[in-house]
């Protein structure tokens, strides 16, 4: 549902758009005034936090050289006085597309 009213305000933003907001919900079978209730509504407090997390994330991943996981993100987190679970820090670096790379060398063993 999120991701319909997502596109709709996309569309909207949009200069080059031919469609409104009625022909876009129609079509999608979604109501307008659910859109506009979806518009008007402040972040919840959680994605506000998710936000701030996930700045956070992208500054210490640019700081290590784009080379910390998520066990080494969410220690350096703890350290710096945020509390996430590991698995929140997994969800917002898969979001932000971050990986970690491992510090092992790939070794052939058998030529």
């Amino acid at each position: 549902m999120i991701a319909m009213y997502t596109f709709i305000a996309e569309e909207q933003a949009n200069d080059d758009s031919d469609y409104s907001v009625a022909e876009l919900c129609r079509v999608l079978e979604v109501s307008r005034s659910g859109y506009y209730d979806w518009a008007e509504r402040q972040p919840s407090p959680r994605e506000l936090s998710d936000r701030q997390l996930a700045f956070e994330i992208e500054t210490i991943w640019e700081c290590s050289g784009r080379t910390y996981g998520v066990p080494r993100m969410h220690a350096w987190l703890h350290q710096q006085g945020f509390n996430p679970s590991r698995k929140r820090v997994a969800r917002l670096m898969r979001r932000l597309g971050i990986e970690g790379e491992s510090g092992r060398a790939k070794v052939r063993t058998t030529i």
